[in-house]
């Protein structure tokens, strides 16, 4: 028999207590046999816990085929036809070889785009391949040798690459389906296709984006790494080619992605006088509690009883002041890492395996902070109060790259409870326990201790005494943006396009790739009316 057409079923709840099938419970909503179903594909699953005082649920989204007529459900209606999110382009006739400055998400999908349409992009990275960033990485955490070029910032995948692995995003980009296929493809698990939080965790997010990379190599693309863009030559205000320790690549198209850690590339964008502005971003420190302990706070009488993921947060909180302040960054059963990139300075992120079951949890507590918390008024101010904040983490805590750290209590109330450590804070190149308020400005200080009593509020023991504090987190995005056009072309140099976080309109995994894709095919559309 022929299969009909597909149908849309959303909003399947199934208990974490209930032994049923999908299919079965497809069916038993629907009244019929389950033999009448000829396909079930899920769409999306996510995590229930608005009812946890009784249950937790599964909910599913199902795109279903019959082998029959369909079954008459409110819940059920006609699948739509989904139009490929790609811009669909000709093949430019001109031939030009756009140069990718950064090789993380944004970059890698800027040339995947162009690859699809038989460009061939030249990728400079300053950075090394994956197996090389371990060593480098390895190096600082054992001996205290940072590679300010090689690093968990810089090279093959950028920041990403040794992170949580996130690929959640608050965008509605269509892209988005395509990235999550693309890291299929390359070795990420299908789960990502339909998980509402999808996560790989840094031991896949590495393998899929090596894979990626000498895929694309293998097509053809030039990725040069270890390769730093030290200039972009000019003239009459348009690139002509970009400079590198030792080549010149002659070039009217440069796609900079190289990530918001970028400085000395912001520096010489300001000095080229290309057009810049200071942006809010966030500051704060990493938040460390027993991964147990926040699970059983999240699932309350249902830890321990069904297996359940690694619980994940998201609080946020608004001052008095007007001030905000939220977690972000969120790693269950993760470690707090060194995002460190210059020298005598020490900041942090948070990383996760794909299993997310080490001992802590880790997030970021963060406040926004505004131009008017900078004293210098430049493009570069907010760029200058990170690198002081950072400067002031590395000086407190002995000056040999240790973090400092602070428990929540003795936070809280300025006590002085040295040597007791419940949680045992997981930074890898040693801590130091400081009082943290001379970090930050009294507000900030004062704005970060209100969001950690609120957030006790909303999750059970967030504010514990025990919890572990380190600092500093300064690296949440880009404190500049480089000002682009609506083809994301500089304002006023052209031939250069901004894309990914260090562009400063986006942030994280997904969006970054996401505006790699969107950039890459601005460039080829405008390439193809120049034929």
């Amino acid at each position: 028999m022929m299969m009909n057409k597909y149908y849309i079923l959303r909003d399947v709840s199934i208990s974490v207590y209930e032994q049923i099938s999908p299919l079965e419970k497809v069916a038993e909503i629907l009244h019929i046999d389950k033999t009448e179903i000829a396909d079930l594909q899920l769409l999306k699953r996510s995590l229930d816990l608005r009812r946890k005082q009784e249950d937790i649920y599964y909910v599913y989204t199902f795109r279903i085929a019959f082998y029959t007529k369909a079954p008459y459900h409110k819940k059920l209606e006609p699948c739509r036809v989904q139009e490929d999110g790609a811009v669909k382009l000709s093949r430019p006739k001109r031939a030009f070889n756009p140069v990718i400055i950064g090789c993380g998400p944004a970059g890698l999908f800027a040339a995947h785009r162009f690859m699809q349409y038989g460009i061939t992009p030249v990728i400079v990275e300053r950075g090394q391949r994956i197996d090389q960033r371990k060593k480098d990485i390895n190096a600082f955490l054992q001996m205290r040798q940072l590679n300010v070029e090689s690093n968990v910032c810089f090279g093959e995948g950028g920041a990403g690459t040794f992170s949580d692995g996130k690929l959640t995003s608050r965008s509605k980009d269509r892209r988005q389906r395509e990235i999550f296929e693309v890291l299929v493809q390359y070795g990420a698990d299908p789960s990502i296709l339909y998980e509402q939080r999808p996560h790989l965790g840094t031991d896949v997010m590495q393998r899929v984006i090596h894979n990626m990379t000498n895929d694309l190599m293998r097509q053809g693309a030039e990725i040069c790494f270890g390769t730093k863009a030290k200039d972009i030559a000019l003239h009459r205000c348009h690139v002509r080619a970009v400079i590198c320790d030792d080549r010149e690549i002659e070039t009217d198209t440069v796609v900079f992605a190289g990530g918001h850690s970028a400085r000395d590339f912001y520096q010489l964008l300001f000095e080229k006088q290309v057009a810049l502005e200071a942006k809010n971003f966030a500051v704060g420190v990493r938040i460390e509690h027993l991964r147990q302990d926040i699970d059983k706070s999240t699932y309350q009488k249902h830890y321990g009883k069904v297996p359940l993921p690694a619980a994940e947060y998201i609080l946020k909180y608004k001052d008095a002041s007007g001030r905000g302040a939220y977690t972000f960054c969120n790693c269950p059963g993760g470690v707090v890492v060194a995002c460190v990139t210059e020298r005598d300075t020490v900041c942090v992120n948070g990383m996760s395996y794909s299993g997310r079951n080490a001992q802590n949890t880790n997030s970021a507590v963060v406040v926004t902070v505004t131009k008017e918390d900078f004293v210098d008024k430049s493009p570069l101010a907010g760029m200058v109060f990170q690198r002081q904040l950072e400067q002031r983490a590395f000086a407190a805590a002995g000056g040999d790259y240790t973090a400092p750290i602070m428990s929540v209590g003795a936070f809280l109330n300025h006590a002085d409870t040295r040597g007791f450590l419940p949680v045992v804070p997981s930074y890898g190149a040693g801590t130091k326990e400081v009082n943290l308020h001379h970090l930050f400005s009294d507000e900030i200080a004062q704005t970060l201790k209100n969001a950690l009593r609120d957030f006790g509020k909303k999750l059970h023991g967030f504010d514990s005494a025990k919890a572990m504090l380190t600092a500093v987190e300064s690296r949440t995005s880009s404190p500049v943006r480089i000002l682009r056009n609506e083809n994301a072309e500089s304002i006023n140099t052209g031939g250069l396009y901004v894309a990914g976080e260090g562009s400063g309109y986006a942030g994280g995994i997904v969006s970054s790739a996401i505006d790699g894709l969107r950039v890459a095919e601005n460039i080829l559309a405008k390439n193809e009316k120049q034929r």
